[in-house]
């Protein structure tokens, strides 16, 4: 499909209501280079279910949008780059709560 038929199902479809046009010269390019597209604005009921009542229940109420044995987990990379979107921490900042910073004795 074309773009704007694209925007058309989106909205049909979809919830957020996001405003694509800023993608369209992208996802055209993508397009016309063979890339296919397979990825999505993940709804807002979806995000506060699976915070709320776990993974199980969550697959399975969006299984009519997924496809079979979806894997959840995410890399460190992928972690970051959602993190420092949130927190407006530079990307190239290297930041990790979970490390020790205490010197060895």
């Amino acid at each position: 499909i074309d773009f704007d038929e694209l925007v058309l199902k989106y909205h049909e479809l979809g919830e957020e209501g996001h405003d694509l046009e800023p993608y369209r010269d992208l996802l055209e390019d993508a397009k016309n280079h063979g890339a296919q597209l397979h990825a999505g604005f993940l709804p807002r009921k979806y995000a506060r279910m699976l915070l709320k009542e776990g993974e199980e229940k969550t697959l399975k109420a969006a299984s009519q949008w997924l496809p079979a044995n979806v894997d959840l987990e995410g890399s460190d990379f992928h972690y970051n780059v959602f993190e420092s979107f949130l927190s407006g921490r530079s990307l190239y900042t290297r930041h990790n709560q979970d490390e020790d910073t205490s010197t060895p004795s």
